[in-house]
């Protein structure tokens, strides 16, 4: 059966890693044995608060799991643990071991970041092998800041190329400092090229002034298209030279699945199987739907105004 339900964004559940001699989750069995289809819990890669987002799941017919949708916690480009988002959802496979459900994912709070989510059987610990489910992009008004290759020291005058990813589609973004004047200027660089995918890397060109002190300034992440979030900031010293240091990685998504019987091992899943998958939910009808007001973003003229009126 094709449903519809809310997720509520103040439930946080923290979840422990699974012991090395754990077997699959007993909802994970369940829809995996004498399952009609390959077993999966699919969504499309790129997902966003304030928006709504299906989730498909294949196996077991005639049979319910219980999904919950997960926060994963990323250290160095790996995920480390989940965090569950809201309370678990339950979906219902049909006849030919299809089900789906559309889930309205609240927004974020103005000072909460993006990151990436799992969708997944609600009984899981933290064991990727043991997983059946899939990972999408969180896309936020706050994207994840990668880096611009430099530490705190930054080298004056020379175009930064800044790294974030898990941002929505559409937003622009603009660096400012803190000046000694108390007031927020604008430092970008080159155009303010819009986010044109949330899962890949967007590239927000800005420098240092020259004539600064050597000490510590507030330099902030600007959303242009929807100021309403809370700029992400970060101290800058500037320097004529500066060491280099890595960019914080990608996420690099974990394999899901290798050790449960009969299911679709995947990472992230491409939005194919999704799509090739919904056919089969034809004549499925639609419960009722708990609704979340979608984002709306917000505009304002200030010294972005020709990109934002």
């Amino acid at each position: 059966m094709l449903r519809r339900a809310a997720l509520p964004g103040a439930l946080l559940y923290a979840l422990a890693a699974t012991p090395a001699w754990a077997a699959p989750s007993v909802q994970t069995q369940h829809l995996c044995s004498q399952s009609a289809a390959p077993c999966s819990i699919q969504m499309r890669p790129q997902q966003r608060e304030g928006a709504a987002g299906s989730v498909m799941v294949t196996g077991r017919a005639r049979t319910t799991v219980s999904v919950t949708i997960y926060q994963l916690a990323v250290t160095s480009g790996k995920a480390t643990g989940i965090t569950a988002l809201g309370k678990p959802i339950d979906v219902h496979t049909n006849d030919q071991g299809y089900g789906s459900v559309s889930i309205a994912f609240p927004a974020n709070n103005p000072n909460q970041d993006a990151g990436w989510i799992l969708a997944a059987p609600s009984d899981i610990s933290w064991d990727p092998a043991q997983i059946v489910g899939s990972v999408a992009s969180y896309a936020s008004r706050r994207p994840t800041i990668l880096g611009d290759g430099y530490g705190p020291r930054k080298p004056v005058g020379q175009p930064l190329d800044l790294h974030i990813t898990n941002a929505i589609n559409g937003t622009r973004f603009a660096v400012e400092y803190l000046a000694d004047d108390g007031a927020w200027h604008g430092v970008s660089t080159g155009t303010f090229s819009p986010v044109q995918a949330s899962d890949g890397i967007t590239h927000v060109s800005y420098t240092v002034p020259q004539g600064l002190q050597s000490q510590p300034y507030q330099f902030r992440l600007f959303n242009i298209t929807d100021p309403s979030a809370v700029a992400q900031q970060w101290a800058v010293t500037p320097a004529v030279t500066a060491p280099t240091q890595p960019r914080t990685p990608k996420l690099t998504i974990p394999k899901l699945g290798a050790a449960v019987g009969g299911a679709e091992v995947a990472g992230h899943h491409s939005s194919t199987p999704v799509i090739a998958s919904v056919g089969a939910l034809a004549g499925l009808s639609a419960a009722g739907v708990i609704a979340w007001p979608a984002l709306a973003l917000r505009r304002r003229r200030n010294q972005y105004g020709r990109w934002t009126a």
